[in-house]
C-alpha cells in the first residue's frame, strides 16, 4: 500500500511529459505512410463464365512494381448498379479461399 502513492506520482510524471510534447498526430502518420504516388494502372482480364456467373481478375498499382490482385464475381445477367460486397482475407489466407463465399454472394443481387 505505501507503493501506490510512489507510483501515481511516477504515473502523473511520466503523463505529463508525455503531454508536453504536443504532437501533431496527422502529420506525423502522413509522414510514416508517405510513399512515392503511382497512377493505379487498373488491369481487367475475364476468366469465366460459368453456371451463371461472370469472374473477373483485377489488379491495380500501389507501390512501384507492386501490384494487388483480386478478382469480381457478378451473375451474367446483370445490368445496373448492383450492391457490392467486398471480402478480405486475412493474413495466412489467400483471396481462393475467399471463392466460395463470393460466389454465394454473387448469385444474389450482389457483385463480390
Amino acid at each position: 500500500m505505501k507503493r501506490f502513492p510512489l507510483c501515481l506520482i511516477a504515473a502523473c510524471a511520466l503523463l505529463a511529459a508525455g503531454c508536453a510534447h504536443t504532437p501533431k498526430p496527422r502529420a506525423d502518420f502522413l509522414k510514416l505512410i508517405q510513399r512515392p504516388r503511382v497512377p493505379l494502372a487498373p488491369q481487367v482480364e475475364a476468366v469465366s463464365n460459368t453456371n451463371g456467373l461472370v469472374q473477373l481478375k483485377f489488379s491495380f498499382a500501389t507501390e512501384k512494381g507492386e501490384r494487388v490482385p483480386g478478382f469480381l464475381l457478378k451473375s451474367a445477367d446483370s445490368h445496373g448498379r448492383r450492391p457490392v460486397v467486398i471480402a478480405l482475407h486475412g493474413t495466412g489466407s489467400s483471396k481462393q479461399n475467399m471463392l466460395a463465399l463470393a460466389r454465394k454472394l454473387a448469385t444474389n443481387p450482389f457483385v463480390a
